[in-house]
């Protein structure tokens, strides 16, 4: 690639159209090349231009005042070299913050039209159409500059992205032209980031029942999870699998049009309550043999108890001692997963 030496540069004024007062660029936004090949993180994307065309520097820029809104200019041959037609490629960004009218590529292409129709030069337009060049969608507006003894044909694609109206303007005077200029401009990649939508997850309680959730990349790419803690994924069905916490990870790897995408979400899993069923016992007679009881409990685990009074329990069988009264207290202290369930007490006359 030929880099662009200080010449004497004349720039026909149709060739960039902006609108006036609108020039405002991040420090962050700019082109690094290799090969051949400008890239832009900023926003995500490639093209290669040929060899033997001529990129315009930032001096170049300065001196025909357009150094803050092109970032990319590139010419068949040098600005300033006497040839009948010099067919271009110019990238443009504007910042539309001061624009909230501006949500589409065709809302800044209407407010350029109206700019040059100001102008009164010979300009005539085409309705505008959209093509897409990758996961960009580009709203497209086909321009003749006829000045009585030049006609030329200019293409401007613009896309509003993050903020910016960015714009590809072609320039040419020959059909071939046009189809040289076309080939660079399919070498444009964009390689954009994607968002997931995946909403916050409640609390959950031990032993809850599996529940679905969703996550959507707005990519329309396919997410996959990961699930890690008291908890398992399978699908989109999460499983708790013991009291404490889980995190969900949402991930979208990306492919040669968007980039890899995560999303995270962590909720708790609390302790599960129990309870005891443990029914009503019987008054006694002393001398009545042994007797056993039995109380169960909703987390299936193993319930203990003592007991109080004119008796004795082992294991689960109540002993008299003598006359009087007799009570069981049945409890269960809870584990990892379930509380403390509230002690069960029952109790019984033991008579004469």
């Amino acid at each position: 690639m030929k880099m662009m030496r200080k010449s004497a540069i004349a720039l026909l004024i149709p060739s960039l159209i902006i609108l006036t007062g609108c020039n405002e660029k991040s420090a962050d936004i700019g082109f690094n090349t290799e090969n051949g090949v400008y890239t832009n993180e900023f926003f995500g994307m490639t093209i290669k231009l040929p060899d033997d065309w001529h990129v315009v520097n930032e001096e170049a820029k300065e001196a025909i005042d357009v150094k803050n809104s092109i970032f990319l200019m590139v010419a068949k041959y040098i600005w300033g070299s006497a040839v009948h037609s010099n067919p271009n490629l110019i990238v443009t960004i504007e910042s539309i913050k001061h624009l909230p009218v501006i949500k589409k590529g065709r809302d800044y292409l209407y407010l350029k039209k109206k700019v040059l129709e100001i102008s009164q030069t010979g300009y005539s337009f085409k309705e505008v159409h959209s093509e897409k060049i990758g996961p960009v969608e580009f709203d497209v507006q086909e321009v003749e500059i006829n000045s009585g003894t030049v006609k030329i044909h200019q293409e401007l694609y613009t896309s509003i992205m993050r903020g910016y109206a960015l714009s590809f303007i072609m320039t040419w005077q020959q059909e071939e032209e046009k189809d040289s200029l076309k080939e660079i401009l399919s070498t444009l990649t964009f390689r954009i980031a994607q968002n997931i939508t995946f909403g916050p997850l409640a609390d959950k309680t031990y032993g809850d029942k599996p529940f679905t959730i969703s996550a959507v990349a707005d990519s329309g790419l396919p997410v996959i999870g990961i699930a890690t803690g008291n908890c398992t994924l399978k699908g989109n069905q999460v499983t708790l699998t013991g009291v404490g916490h889980c995190q969900i990870k949402a991930l979208q790897e990306g492919n040669a049009n968007y980039k890899a995408a995560k999303s995270i979400q962590d909720f708790n899993i609390g302790k599960k309550n129990q309870k005891i069923a443990f029914n009503t016992l019987a008054d006694k007679t002393y001398g009545d043999k042994p007797f056993t009881i039995s109380a169960t409990i909703s987390s299936g685990l193993p319930i203990s108890g003592y007991a109080t009074g004119n008796c004795t329990l082992n294991g689960n069988q109540v002993t008299l001692t003598g006359v009087g009264r007799c009570q069981i207290t049945a409890l269960q202290e809870g584990n990892a997963n379930y509380k403390a369930a509230e002690s069960v007490i029952q109790h019984f006359n033991i008579l004469e």
